[in-house]
């Protein structure tokens, strides 16, 4: 479990420093002046800090914050909760349970 608990973060992280990266580009090409560049200029700093903070909350996950998930989840596995139906997918693959 903790293999695969390391691949998905890496993915994870992977991912949003493409998106970073991305909008960092997008960003630094932005031409002009006058308030509309700037607020999008600010749009975008702010969309950047928010990839970044999330990357912080990837990278402070453990192992044990899944473990705890998969045990209330074998507890119960026929909890449905349809906000967060792909969530519950996900756990019940890492922890080899499938839904019947």
């Amino acid at each position: 479990m903790a293999e695969a608990l390391r691949t998905l973060s890496e993915a994870k992280l992977s991912a949003l420093e493409n998106v970073v990266s991305a909008t960092e580009a997008c960003r630094d090409r932005l031409e002009g002046s006058g308030e509309a560049f700037a607020q999008k200029r600010a749009e975008l700093d702010e969309a950047v800090e928010k990839l970044r903070e999330r990357q912080t909350v990837v990278r402070a996950r453990t192992a044990k914050t899944y473990r705890r998930s998969l045990r209330i989840l074998r507890g119960n596995p026929t909890a449905m909760a349809k906000q967060y139906a792909d969530a519950m997918e996900s756990l019940r693959r890492l922890g080899g349970m499938h839904k019947d």
